[in-house]
């Protein structure tokens, strides 16, 4: 897709390598009638489709790590599968949407 500050090429919810700024989906109208964000289900495990998640406001990935996995520490596993998304890991927003790794899939976990 284009950016819509710089015109050049990026993906939905990446960095554009030229200008700096996120691709977020609420700049792009006709796509974000297309992604739903998702909710909580009622136990408080956040809902993953399809491998992925989007952060909700006032998450952070110790918190997702600990709600997916059991376990806060595997927050770590998160931040490996979205290397290009992720530049700091206390720092995510919510609209990012995260590739949710499976425990020991391809050498995570």
């Amino acid at each position: 897709m284009e950016c819509k500050f710089c015109g050049a090429e990026v993906k939905l919810n990446y960095m554009c390598a030229y200008c700096g700024r996120v691709a977020e989906a609420h700049y792009y109208p006709e796509i974000a009638k297309m992604v739903a964000i998702p909710h909580q289900a009622n136990n408080g495990i956040p809902q993953i489709i399809n491998g992925h998640y989007t952060v909700i406001s006032g998450d952070n990935l110790w918190n997702i790590a600990k709600r997916i996995y059991g376990k806060g520490s595997l927050y770590t596993l998160i931040v490996k599968a979205n290397r290009g998304l992720i530049k700091n890991p206390n720092y995510i927003t919510p609209g990012m949407c995260l590739k949710i790794p499976e425990i020991g899939s391809e050498g995570y976990g």
